[in-house]
Protein backbone atom coordinates (compact mmCIF):
# COMPACT_ATOMS: atom_id res chain seq x y z
CA UNK A 1 0.00 0.00 0.00
CA UNK A 2 1.53 3.28 -1.12
CA UNK A 3 0.66 6.04 1.36
CA UNK A 4 -1.19 9.15 0.29
CA UNK A 5 0.07 12.51 1.47
CA UNK A 6 -2.28 14.72 3.45
CA UNK A 7 -4.06 17.05 1.02
CA UNK A 8 -3.96 14.73 -2.00
CA UNK A 9 -7.06 13.74 -3.94
CA UNK A 10 -6.72 10.39 -5.73
CA UNK A 11 -8.96 8.04 -7.70
CA UNK A 12 -9.06 4.69 -5.85
CA UNK A 13 -10.58 1.55 -7.32
CA UNK A 14 -10.59 -2.05 -8.39
CA UNK A 15 -10.92 -3.96 -11.63
CA UNK A 16 -13.12 -7.06 -11.80
CA UNK A 17 -12.74 -10.15 -13.95
CA UNK A 18 -14.40 -13.54 -14.21
CA UNK A 19 -12.20 -16.52 -13.25
CA UNK A 20 -14.31 -18.55 -15.70
CA UNK A 21 -13.81 -16.12 -18.60
CA UNK A 22 -17.52 -15.22 -18.63
CA UNK A 23 -18.61 -11.80 -19.76
CA UNK A 24 -20.59 -9.72 -17.26
CA UNK A 25 -21.88 -6.22 -16.73
CA UNK A 26 -21.71 -4.26 -13.49
CA UNK A 27 -25.20 -2.99 -12.71
CA UNK A 28 -24.44 -0.75 -9.75
CA UNK A 29 -21.59 -0.03 -7.34
CA UNK A 30 -21.31 2.00 -4.15
CA UNK A 31 -18.65 2.58 -1.52
CA UNK A 32 -18.23 3.30 2.17
CA UNK A 33 -15.08 4.77 3.74
CA UNK A 34 -14.25 3.57 7.26
CA UNK A 35 -11.77 5.20 9.64
CA UNK A 36 -9.41 3.31 11.96
CA UNK A 37 -12.16 2.68 14.56
CA UNK A 38 -14.48 1.30 11.84
CA UNK A 39 -16.83 4.30 11.76
CA UNK A 40 -18.31 5.15 8.36
CA UNK A 41 -17.10 8.63 7.45
CA UNK A 42 -18.25 8.81 3.82
CA UNK A 43 -20.48 6.92 1.38
CA UNK A 44 -21.25 7.36 -2.29
CA UNK A 45 -21.84 5.96 -5.74
CA UNK A 46 -18.86 4.61 -7.70
CA UNK A 47 -17.81 5.52 -11.20
CA UNK A 48 -18.17 2.43 -13.43
CA UNK A 49 -15.97 2.18 -16.54
CA UNK A 50 -16.46 -1.23 -18.14
CA UNK A 51 -14.97 -3.60 -15.49
CA UNK A 52 -13.34 -0.85 -13.36
CA UNK A 53 -14.97 0.67 -10.29
CA UNK A 54 -13.51 3.85 -8.78
CA UNK A 55 -14.17 6.57 -6.24
CA UNK A 56 -12.46 9.86 -5.47
CA UNK A 57 -10.58 9.71 -2.15
CA UNK A 58 -9.75 13.04 -0.50
CA UNK A 59 -6.88 12.66 1.97
CA UNK A 60 -7.96 15.36 4.40
CA UNK A 61 -7.13 13.46 7.60
CA UNK A 62 -4.06 11.47 8.70
CA UNK A 63 -4.63 7.79 9.50
CA UNK A 64 -5.56 4.38 8.15
CA UNK A 65 -8.78 4.04 6.14
CA UNK A 66 -10.65 1.22 4.42
CA UNK A 67 -12.79 1.73 1.33
CA UNK A 68 -15.37 -1.05 1.01
CA UNK A 69 -16.84 -1.38 -2.48
CA UNK A 70 -20.24 -3.07 -2.86
CA UNK A 71 -20.79 -4.30 -6.41
CA UNK A 72 -24.08 -5.51 -7.90
CA UNK A 73 -23.85 -7.90 -10.86
CA UNK A 74 -27.17 -9.45 -11.88
CA UNK A 75 -28.47 -11.23 -8.75
CA UNK A 76 -25.09 -11.24 -6.95
CA UNK A 77 -23.60 -8.73 -4.52
CA UNK A 78 -19.81 -8.69 -4.18
CA UNK A 79 -17.64 -6.75 -1.74
CA UNK A 80 -14.01 -5.68 -1.98
CA UNK A 81 -11.84 -3.73 0.47
CA UNK A 82 -8.97 -1.35 -0.30
CA UNK A 83 -6.80 -0.04 2.55
CA UNK A 84 -5.40 3.49 2.39
CA UNK A 85 -2.87 5.15 4.67
CA UNK A 86 -2.66 8.94 4.78
CA UNK A 87 0.56 10.49 6.10
CA UNK A 88 1.91 13.98 6.69
CA UNK A 89 5.09 14.91 4.80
Amino acid sequence: MKPLILGETRRIGIELYSIFGSDFEIDFAEYAVFNSVQEIIKTGICRIEDKKITMLFIADEIGLFNVVFTIHIKDEILKAKVSIRVVKR
